[in-house]
């Protein structure tokens, strides 16, 4: 099994650096890499761009795609192109912040169209609460991407999660999560 977390690097183009993206990133796979699970953190431009580093690095099992970035049409080209790995986009916003994401919840919302209609990609999300209101909201169940967060790394070995990133499910623990 080997996990790539990858962020949109919005720097390199726009001069503007959205870097809790990837400080993120790097926390989750450090927390993975220790548990066992080998996971590395791509900075990456564009869907191309993610494409091309997957088709340099074959062993590539799962891929976490932060944050709802990627044009749908480029989400379904990769399941095809890569159907034996396993996608999931973590919306790691919350309800407010998408408010000024006018483009993120029309991208989840198309997402969820590529997930019914493709066994290798979900789309998640990293906190109880907004996988609650998008459920409702959108009006499709949404998995925990619990890989992502970081304080529940302790429970994760290697191979549980050898069919999938994300569970349908979080067991309760933490409050308001």
């Amino acid at each position: 099994m080997r996990v790539i977390i990858s962020y949109k690097n919005f720097a390199a183009n726009r001069n503007i650096s959205h870097i809790g993206l990837g400080v993120a990133a790097l926390n989750n796979s450090k927390c993975l890499n220790r548990a066992g699970i080998i996971t590395d953190v791509w900075s990456t431009m564009d869907a191309a761009d993610l494409t091309r580093q997957l088709k340099a690095n074959t062993d590539v099992s799962h891929v976490v795609i932060s944050a709802p970035w990627i044009p749908t049409v480029d989400l379904q080209k990769m399941t095809m192109e890569f159907p034996r790995i396993k996608f999931a986009m973590n919306c790691h916003s919350n309800v407010g912040f998408l408010q000024a994401d006018a483009n993120g919840v029309g991208l989840i919302g198309a997402a969820m169209e590529v997930q019914r209609g493709t066994a290798n990609f979900h789309v998640a999300g990293n906190s109880r609460r907004f996988v609650d209101w998008a459920s409702v909201t959108l009006e499709h169940r949404l998995p925990i991407c619990r890989i992502c967060i970081s304080w529940r790394v302790r429970q994760i070995t290697p191979g549980r999660y050898s069919t999938g990133v994300c569970s349908g499910s979080e067991p309760s623990g933490r409050p308001g999560h």
